[in-house]
């Protein structure tokens, strides 16, 4: 049987945050669920809104700065990592 974890890991620290889910559903709903609760933290402690880049369902980049925006057309320019970031991913085990 499948079971997937929602992992965020950051790329101005070593932490991370792994949340075991029984279904991708589970696991996308989970996911949505922290990412806005890091919006809204990020909105109400420093007055502005963060840049969230969806890749897809299960691969998400939370851009602790605003005005960045997702460039399929040239995914080579990668100007928000030098930003802080949050990644949001799940993954299947």
């Amino acid at each position: 049987m499948k079971e997937y974890i929602v992992v965020i890991t950051y790329n101005f620290d070593t932490d991370f945050v792994a949340i075991k889910c029984k279904t991708y559903e589970e696991a996308v709903e989970k996911l949505n669920e922290l990412l806005n609760e890091e919006i809204e933290t990020v909105k109400r402690e420093n007055e502005y809104a963060p840049s969230v880049l969806r890749f897809a369902d299960d691969d998400v980049t939370l851009v602790y700065g605003s005005g960045y925006t997702l460039d399929l057309k040239n995914v080579s320019t990668r100007e928000y990592l030098l930003q802080d970031c949050a990644f949001y991913k799940i993954i299947e085990v």
